[in-house]
């Protein structure tokens, strides 16, 4: 009569919901720098319930950075919404699905205890990917270096003026020899049909 569940189930409910929860968040680039964030919920409410919706502005001087992440409690709603032509504030809206790297470090904040050891964790584990094509998403990122190891983190860099794709973009993983792998590996590394360059990405010195 003992049933003998698995000891990790809730562990792994947890990391299905958070992947759930992935596929409902958006990446919504050419956001104008006059949106404010009312405006920004509001025409985006306007398509479902949201669950979550923000506005990515710099720390120092609060300037808008020209995009934004929505999620919607429905993906059925996200699915719709990354199809559509969206217009807000007289510019054209870019929505891509999006990895988070906003909750990355509640997941996994036991690895990142410092500065110091996340600047060392990222010279170890982190991936620059150059030649990347300008309609490429993170998603595309993602499916394609999670088949070498778990990624943590897919970044693609955008100008922050004209919000136009830098060609660019990081990719980090949860251990080193993963990159390492990524880095040396033998064929090229195709990304949305495009052959991409990885090399192990340099800490930035401001």
């Amino acid at each position: 009569r003992n049933l003998n569940f698995p000891k990790n189930s809730s562990t792994m409910s947890d990391r299905q919901k958070e992947q759930e929860r992935r596929s409902r968040k958006l990446f919504i680039g050419g956001v104008s720098f006059s949106t404010n964030d009312e405006d920004f919920f509001k025409y985006f409410a306007k398509y479902g319930e949201l669950e979550d919706c923000v506005l990515i502005r710099e720390k120092d001087t609060g300037q808008s950075r020209g995009f934004g992440f929505v999620t919607y409690k429905d993906k059925a709603v996200s699915d719709h919404v990354a199809t559509q032509q969206l217009y807000l504030d007289g510019r054209r809206l870019d929505p891509k699905p999006s990895i988070s790297r906003y909750n990355m470090d509640q997941i996994h904040g036991e690895r990142i205890c410092s500065k110091d050891s996340a600047e060392h964790r990222n010279q170890t584990t982190k991936v620059f990917v150059g030649g990347l094509h300008d309609d490429t998403a993170e998603a595309e990122m993602s499916e394609h270096f999670g088949r070498f190891g778990e990624v943590l983190e897919v970044n693609i860099m955008y100008d922050r003026f004209t919000n136009a794709p830098r060609g660019f973009g990081f990719v980090t993983f949860k251990e080193p020899d993963v990159a390492h792998r990524v880095i040396n590996y033998e064929q090229d590394h195709i990304v949305h049909g495009k052959k991409v360059d990885c090399k192990p990405a340099t800490a930035r010195k401001d």
